[in-house]
């Protein structure tokens, strides 16, 4: 289980696909993210790394086909 308001400085492998609108939800949980600039489509997954730093902040960095 995913529990964003436990995490600080973390790591994980996720999978996102298109939400609605303007958001990506995280496969496998009820949580969604979105993104500061242009992602492009999701599709049916998109699996990556989700890196959140003791901010609160992060980013997603996609794997590599």
């Amino acid at each position: 289980m995913l529990d964003l308001f436990a995490i600080g400085g973390c790591k994980y492998e996720i999978s996102i696909t298109d939400g609605p609108g303007d958001l990506y939800e995280i496969k496998g949980t009820d949580f969604y993210i979105t993104f500061i600039g242009y992602y492009g489509y999701a599709g049916y997954g998109d699996e990556g790394l989700l890196i959140i730093n003791t901010y609160g902040n992060g980013k997603f960095i996609k794997y590599e086909d």
